[in-house]
């Protein structure tokens, strides 16, 4: 088993996106696609661009999304599913993991399945009638990985959190509440997918380009259908238990009240009822601020 392993701090790890990118797409490719782009910068216009589109198979085959967030970084076991009525039509798939910590936790992303679930979820799109350009179909491949890292992130917050607290895991919970976070954090990753729409043109168009405030209004407002139909879509193919309980806690003040009493011990409840200290704002605070800070992030090219 061959592991990449390489640092990604928080405003780097589109890193991955750029991996997955150059993978699903030849080079040739990618400059006809760069290029289209670069011709409607000013003003801006995201263009159609006309390429085989074999690699993307209409939906032949059908995923659960799940991940792993008690083993050791390894190979993603694929898995036949027998949770639906007909399970030959569905498989689940491991995008990411999450490892305890020891020394320090480990965060996992298995770059392999996220090419085949970018793949099956850039054919959805096009089905859709949306457009083959570049803003589409890296935009579907940053929502993919960034939805990934805020899930494994809410595993190393809560392992985080557990090493104070002691509270006792619920994995069925914990992964439907991972799911929710990821669902209600991902509308704050926009300003970072502004960064790698810049870096892929600046890398492949030979520009050296920043998006000025005009471009990042024109290319969030053309990507609004794309993200709604993504929001829809990836968060419909958790299927499993647990994963698929994420609906129950998709109202931010309930989330937050619940993941409180999955998480609290008595000594911070005496805190907040006995002292009035706001300890429950303050677990939600942690959870944005952590993200991945003093964990280790792998990408697995297995």
């Amino acid at each position: 088993m061959l592991l990449l392993l390489l640092l990604l701090p928080i405003d780097k790890h589109h890193e991955l996106v750029l991996n997955v990118f150059k993978s699903i797409f030849t080079l040739d490719e990618i400059k006809i696609l760069v290029e289209e782009q670069i011709r409607g910068l000013k003003p801006f216009k995201p263009g159609i661009v006309k390429l085989s589109l074999e690699k993307f198979h209409p939906e032949s085959h059908k995923v659960t999304l799940v991940d792993d967030f008690m083993g050791p970084p390894s190979e993603p076991p694929i898995i036949e599913n027998d949770l639906f009525d007909d399970p030959r039509n569905y498989r689940e798939i491991i995008l990411g993991s999450y490892s305890p910590m020891h020394s320090q936790g480990v965060i996992t992303f298995y770059q392999k399945n996220i090419e085949e679930y970018c793949r099956t979820l850039i054919s959805r799109a096009l089905g859709e009638g949306f457009h083959c350009n570049l803003a589409n179909t890296l935009f579907s491949m940053f929502y993919m990985v960034e939805t990934t890292w805020l899930h494994e992130c809410f595993h190393y917050y809560c392992d985080y959190k557990r090493s104070f607290t002691h509270s006792s895991i619920n994995r069925n919970l914990e992964e439907a509440f991972a799911v929710a976070h990821s669902r209600l954090e991902i509308n704050r990753s926009f300003r970072r997918f502004e960064f790698c729409f810049a870096d892929i043109i600046n890398i492949f168009g030979d520009q050296h380009i920043t998006l000025e405030i005009e471009q990042r209004r024109a290319l969030r407002a053309y990507l609004r259908n794309l993200e709604r139909f993504l929001h829809q879509t990836v968060f419909s193919d958790f299927r499993s238990p647990g994963y698929r309980d994420w609906r129950l806690y998709n109202r931010p003040d309930y989330y937050h009240r619940e993941l409180y009493e999955y998480l609290k011990d008595n000594h911070l409840e005496n805190l907040r009822s006995n002292n009035f200290i706001p300890v429950n704002e303050f677990i939600r605070h942690e959870l944005y601020m952590l993200k991945d800070k003093g964990a280790e992030l792998i990408i697995s090219m297995v």
